[in-house]
């Protein structure tokens, strides 16, 4: 009696120690998972944007271009991102439109620049957008819609067709209700450091809900985000009431032109 119940001491402190040293081993380091991870988003990333460099027209204006910059360096710096981390990519398309790809790349249609009526219209679509990548709901979406053992196929060895899917995808689709309430609320949070008034991300919300019925097929931005009225009501409840100094996000100027480049 007194063997055994030695043995089950000895074994009881031989598993708490061994429990011990299992807790501080780092596995995901010790695998790489993050890493692992991170090579698997930046090479599909790097993909789809080889993709869609090769198949549509890439503004390169040098008016529209800094005013896109420095609305997402405003919004960056304001909020710790580091803005070179993100990469905006404007496209010329009458679409109003903007989505976010896997490895922090973000593409904006310039019908989204002609339709919104003021730059911080337009900050709170870029703040949207930059919210998906920060709270990593792209690689999330995909996996979802695509599913893993596509986007393996895809790093084992590349296929346009899935790579054009995967963009269309990206660029047409819904996220999970619960995926876009996180991003409305981080795009408040964002909008707010950066001193750009929500607002206007609620007026543009609104406006959407108000055609929506009318709205012609190329405003794929709020068709892929519904409930436009909820939303809008959501951005409003969390603004934060007792803020008053909001700043001019780009001069009158500067917006009017780079509008009618963008027409052009």
């Amino acid at each position: 009696m007194y063997k055994a119940l030695t043995q089950l001491l000895v074994f009881v402190f031989a598993f708490i120690i061994l429990w011990a040293l299992l807790v501080k081993i780092n596995f995901t380091g010790l695998f790489r998972i993050d890493e692992l991870k991170a090579i698997n988003e930046e090479k599909i990333g790097e993909l789809i944007r080889e993709a869609i460099y090769q198949d549509e027209d890439i503004i390169e204006d040098s008016c529209i271009v800094t005013m896109v910059d420095s609305i997402k360096q405003r919004i960056c710096n304001a909020n710790g991102i580091q803005p070179d981390s993100v990469k905006i990519h404007i496209v010329k398309k009458d679409e109003a439109n903007a989505f976010a790809l896997p490895d922090k790349n973000l593409v904006l249609y310039s019908g989204l620049i002609t339709f919104c009526k003021t730059p911080e219209e337009l900050a709170s679509v870029v703040a949207h957008e930059i919210a998906h990548i920060e709270q990593h709901h792209v690689m999330k979406k995909l996996v979802k819609q695509v599913g893993l053992s596509v986007m393996f196929n895809l790093l084992g060895g590349e296929n346009s067709r899935v790579i054009k899917e995967i963009a269309g995808t990206l660029s047409s689709s819904a996220y999970d209700r619960d995926l876009e309430r996180e991003a409305d609320k981080t795009a408040v949070l964002y909008l707010e450091k950066a001193q750009i008034n929500p607002e206007y991300f609620a007026n543009l919300l609104l406006a959407f809900g108000k055609k929506s019925s009318t709205l012609p097929k190329e405003f794929y931005w709020i068709s892929s985000h519904p409930e436009s009225k909820e939303r809008a009501g959501l951005v409003l409840q969390l603004k934060n009431k007792s803020l008053k100094n909001y700043y001019q996000v780009i001069a009158p100027s500067t917006w009017s032109e780079a509008k009618r480049r963008a027409k052009e």
